[in-house]
């Protein structure tokens, strides 16, 4: 006490003095909260699997799942009372090197991939991992320890944000079958670090880990097929008695990926039994009788008997894009029907 003596003449120098203590003090202060990784240890319970569900590659994908894990973390040897961070960090997983998009892997594949990713909420923040940039921050919760030097966190004190996934748009051509990755180890590391007040700061996030949140993620791409056509049209003849009549359309499969499908053709509306298909008139009974056909030259009827041996177009396999299929049509010379506009109704059958 006696070196403080506050004079007017003196002013400026007890100043400096008393600016000289203060920082020293500081320093001391800041020294006493770097503490080793080995005074906060986690654990965690429960291994999640984010079950993304059955993928349809030809439509939306599903939406967001979610998944979640308890944790608890104990921190000791703090010599006062301070703030720290936990951050779980989240990397790429088994199946990539990348963190947008994330991807899981075939199953019994090494090249086949589908994209998808996990976000720290449902809006679409990704959960990346402390000190790269480009996987998004990690989920950081803020931490307070006594003035005895210790805490206790959990899942139940500070409640982190769920796991939430979802396979992303645009991948009509992923095979079908089961995809998933692994995260694990360092995939799913906590580290922590101090805070200079209670303000969570990812940037600060050490790189130390004192836990892991093991899960896995699964996805299935299930085999669909999807169709449309053109009408075939004969056009306008002046005679059905004259030689046959011919016409094409088109008819356009989406199949996923890999899947092996066959395409049937029905008899239509006006049958008259076994294969035999007819146009109806619109205003009459009579009929014109026609046929489908799967070649040019209009020798292997199509049909409808997906068995062996039978009708069908066979051996197609998708590839997630439409692929273009003629359609040959052939009417026949008919002697005596009465003028106006015929028609006929086909269901198209799609096997796989």
């Amino acid at each position: 006490m006696q070196t403080v003596t506050l004079k007017a003449k003196r002013f400026g120098k007890a100043v400096r003095y008393g600016c000289v203590v203060m920082m020293l003090i500081c320093g001391m202060s800041w020294a006493g909260l770097a503490l080793a990784a080995g005074n906060v240890s986690c654990s965690t319970t429960g291994t999640p699997t984010l079950v993304l569900g059955n993928v349809d590659a030809l439509s939306a994908p599903p939406s967001a799942v979610t998944g979640s894990f308890t944790y608890t973390c104990t921190i000791t040897h703090f010599t006062r009372k301070a703030y720290g961070q936990l951050c779980f960090n989240i990397g790429t997983g088994s199946a990539s090197s990348n963190y947008n998009p994330r991807q899981l892997q075939l199953t019994g594949a090494t090249t086949n991939k589908l994209n998808f990713d996990i976000y720290q909420n449902a809006s679409g923040t990704l959960w990346g991992y402390g000190g790269i940039p480009a996987s998004g921050n990690p989920v950081v919760v803020v931490f307070q320890v006594a003035n005895n030097g210790s805490a206790t966190v959990t899942s139940t004190t500070n409640p982190i944000t769920d796991l939430n996934s979802a396979v992303m748009p645009g991948q009509n051509t992923a095979l079908a079958g089961t995809y998933s990755s692994t995260f694990s180890g360092a995939n799913t590391a906590i580290t922590w670090s101090n805070l200079p007040n209670g303000t969570a700061n990812p940037s600060l996030c050490g790189t130390s880990s004192v836990g892991s949140f093991a899960f896995t993620a699964s996805a299935t791409v299930v085999s669909n097929c999807k169709t449309t056509t053109s009408d075939l049209n004969f056009g306008s003849v002046s005679s059905m008695a004259a030689g046959p009549i011919t016409g094409t359309s088109t008819l356009n499969v989406q199949c996923t990926n890999g899947t092996p499908y066959q395409v049937g053709l029905s008899n239509g509306l006006n049958s008259t039994g076994g294969t035999n298909r007819s146009m109806k008139s619109t205003s009459t009974a009579d009929l014109v009788r026609y046929d489908l056909y799967r070649d040019a030259a209009r020798s292997l009827r199509w049909g409808n008997n997906s068995a062996a041996g039978g009708d069908t177009l066979n051996n197609q396999t998708g590839s997630g894009v439409y692929t273009p299929i003629t359609i040959y049509g052939q009417a026949f010379p008919t002697a005596t029907v009465t003028a106006g506009n015929y028609s006929d109704t086909v269901t198209v059958t799609l096997y796989y």
